[in-house]
C-alpha cells in the first residue's frame, strides 16, 4: 500500500518502507494546440533512462553512401551550391526518389475514378513536391555546422521554397523538418533535411494558425462579447495589449527562467507546455512581416537569417552536450500561405526523442505527458550555451561559405 503526505509544493510517497519527496504533477494548456500537457516529475523514478544516445542506420554494404555523389547515380539536383574555385558540389537539393508527392504525376487524371469511398471523400493523385537537402559531409548536422554553413542551409531552404512557389502558385504549405537518429525516424545515415510542399493546408497547421491569429485578434481590443465568445470557443486566455502569442511567450520564458539562449532576433527557450522532455522552441523576438509574396522573408535576408542560424546551432550544441547526443526532430512550424491578412509568426521546435511514447492515452486524447519540468530542462541546457547576448551572433562570421556559388 502506498501512503502519501503533502507539504508545500511537494508530496511524499511511501511504499515498502521507501519514501520519495516529489513535486506535485500539474496540467497545463498548450497555447498553440489547446491540448493538455501533464508534467509529472515523479515519472523520472520509473527506472527509464534519463537520456538515450542516437542510433543511426548503417551504410548499405553494396550501395554505400547514396548521397556521396548523387549525380553520378543519375539524380538531378533542383538546387546546387559549388565551390567557386574547384566546382565541386557542397550543398544540394534533390527530389525524393520515393516520393509521396510529385509533379511527375501531373498527367494522371485526378480525382481517381471510382476512388470515392464515402460521399464527398475522394481519392486524389499525390501532386506536390518532396525534396531533400544534403551537404557533402557524411555526418554533419546543425550541431557541427559553422555559422556560415547553418546560414547557407537555411537560405537554400528559402530559395527552394520560393522556386517552388514560382513553379506552382497553388502550393499553400511547406513542411520542413530533420530527423536525427533511428529513434526519431532517420532512415538514411547521411544527414538530410526534408521539405514537403502541398496544395492543401494540413489540419494541424490550420488549427495552430487559427489559435495564433485568434490570440492576436483577441489582444487588439475587439468587442467584449465577441472576444469572450472567441476565447471560450478556442480555449484561449488573453488580455487586450495588441501583441502576438510569440511575443508573450518570449516574455514569459524570461520571467520563469526558461530561456536557454537568445540573440537580437531569436530566443531559444524550453516551453511552459512541452510536448516532450527537454523540448526547445526557437521563437522570433521581432514582429512578423506581412509579406506573403516572398515566403520565409526572414530567411532571404542576412542579419535575421544569421541570427536564426546562430540560435539553431547553439540550441543543437546545447542539446548534444547536455544529453549526450540524443535523437531528435527539428520541426519548422510554418504558416500556410495566403490564408490570413494579418502576419503570422513562425518558429522552430526542437524535440528530443527521449522516453517519448506516443501510445495509449496520447493516442486516444492527443494530450502530452512529460516528466521533466521545463525550468529544470532550461537550467541544464543553459549550462552549455554562450553568455546571453542581445546583439547579433556568437559564432563568428559567414566567411567560410563566401566562396560558394549557386549553379542550379
Amino acid at each position: 500500500m502506498i501512503t502519501y503526505r503533502f507539504e508545500d509544493d511537494l508530496y511524499s510517497a511511501t511504499w515498502k518502507g521507501s519514501t520519495m519527496a516529489l513535486p506535485y504533477p500539474t496540467t497545463r494548456t498548450n497555447p498553440f494546440t489547446g491540448r493538455k500537457v501533464y508534467i509529472s516529475p515523479a515519472r523520472q523514478n520509473r527506472g527509464a533512462p534519463k537520456t538515450v544516445r542516437a542510433l543511426h542506420p548503417e551504410v548499405h554494404p553494396e550501395k554505400g553512401d547514396v548521397f556521396a555523389d548523387p549525380e553520378s547515380r543519375g539524380e538531378v539536383p533542383v538546387l546546387k551550391y559549388v565551390d567557386s574555385e574547384t566546382d565541386e558540389w557542397r550543398l544540394m537539393v534533390l527530389p525524393n526518389l520515393y516520393p509521396s508527392l510529385s509533379h511527375a504525376f501531373d498527367e494522371i487524371p485526378s480525382p481517381v475514378e471510382g476512388g470515392e469511398f464515402l460521399e464527398g471523400y475522394r481519392t486524389e493523385v499525390g501532386i506536390g513536391f518532396q525534396d531533400l537537402l544534403i551537404w557533402d559531409y557524411p555526418t554533419y548536422t546543425f550541431a557541427d555546422f559553422s555559422l556560415g554553413e547553418a546560414w547557407l542551409t537555411l537560405r537554400a531552404l528559402a530559395e527552394r521554397a520560393n522556386d517552388i512557389l514560382e513553379q506552382d502558385p497553388s502550393i499553400c504549405h511547406f513542411s520542413i523538418f530533420q530527423n536525427y537518429g533511428s529513434q526519431a525516424g532517420e532512415t538514411i545515415p547521411h544527414p538530410h533535411i526534408q521539405m514537403y510542399a502541398t496544395q492543401h493546408v494540413p489540419l494541424e497547421v490550420a488549427h495552430r494558425m487559427d489559435r495564433v491569429t485568434s490570440y492576436y485578434l483577441l489582444t487588439t481590443g475587439r468587442d467584449q462579447e465577441e472576444a469572450e465568445h472567441l476565447a471560450q470557443s478556442m480555449n484561449l486566455g488573453y488580455k487586450p495589449h495588441g501583441k502576438f502569442l510569440t511575443e508573450d511567450l518570449c516574455a514569459s520564458a524570461r520571467k520563469h527562467k526558461q530561456v536557454v539562449y537568445e540573440n537580437g532576433s531569436w530566443q531559444v527557450s524550453c516551453p511552459f507546455t512541452p510536448e516532450v522532455d527537454y523540448e526547445m522552441q526557437i521563437l522570433p523576438r521581432y514582429l512578423p512581416v506581412s509579406d506573403q509574396g516572398i515566403f520565409l522573408r526572414e530567411m532571404r535576408g542576412e542579419e535575421v537569417l544569421a541570427q536564426l542560424a546562430d540560435a539553431l546551432v547553439v540550441a543543437m550544441r546545447c542539446l548534444r552536450l547536455a544529453l549526450d547526443d540524443p535523437p531528435y526532430n527539428i520541426l519548422f512550424r510554418l504558416p500556410a500561405i495566403g490564408i490570413y491578412d494579418i502576419p503570422v509568426p513562425w518558429y522552430i521546435d526542437v524535440r528530443p526523442a527521449i522516453n517519448y511514447a506516443p501510445f495509449g492515452h496520447k493516442q486516444i486524447s492527443g494530450d502530452d505527458i512529460v516528466s521533466v519540468d521545463p525550468v529544470d530542462a532550461a537550467t541544464l541546457l543553459r549550462r552549455y550555451a554562450p553568455s546571453q547576448i542581445s546583439t547579433v551572433v556568437s559564432l563568428g562570421s559567414l566567411d567560410d561559405v563566401a566562396g560558394l556559388k549557386r549553379v542550379v
